[in-house]
């Protein structure tokens, strides 16, 4: 007799435990970043410069959205190339006939990191090697 009892009580956990939660976001996100709730009866953002604030309907929503990123317009995509350069081997000797290639290899790139620029030599060949790129005097 005391099985039926722990049968029900098991039973009816197993049915709690998978219950949807009704409680639960009312509506998918937008390409807009917001969506509309039918419990608030309002247009809501979750994303975007305008997060967390509610407008009576999406037409208005995506106004404000629209005054929003006029004021505060998002970082543009462009492309920017980058280079890493080990200047290194400019200390080498022989190295002086690439310098012309380096250049019309560096001048291509948009943001250059040197490494390896701490000896002397070095620096003397890097001056060189970017004088044209950055129009640096060069001084031997």
């Amino acid at each position: 007799m005391r099985l039926f009892p722990l049968s029900i009580s098991f039973i009816f956990y197993l049915l709690a435990a998978f219950v949807p939660n009704v409680h639960a976001h009312s509506g998918r996100i937008d390409d807009n970043g917001g969506h509309w709730d039918r419990k608030t009866a309002t247009y809501h953002f979750h994303k975007g410069p305008l997060a967390e604030q509610s407008f009576p309907s999406k037409k208005v929503a995506v106004a404000a959205l629209q005054a929003a990123l006029q004021d505060n317009p998002p970082f543009p995509m462009q492309t920017i190339t980058v280079a890493s350069w080990n200047m290194h081997n400019l200390a080498y000797r022989g190295k002086e006939t690439k310098l012309g290639i380096i250049n019309l290899i560096l001048s291509r790139y948009d943001l250059i990191v040197l490494q390896e620029v701490g000896k002397p030599k070095v620096i003397d060949h890097l001056q060189k090697a970017l004088q044209e790129v950055f129009q640096l005097p060069y001084k031997s």
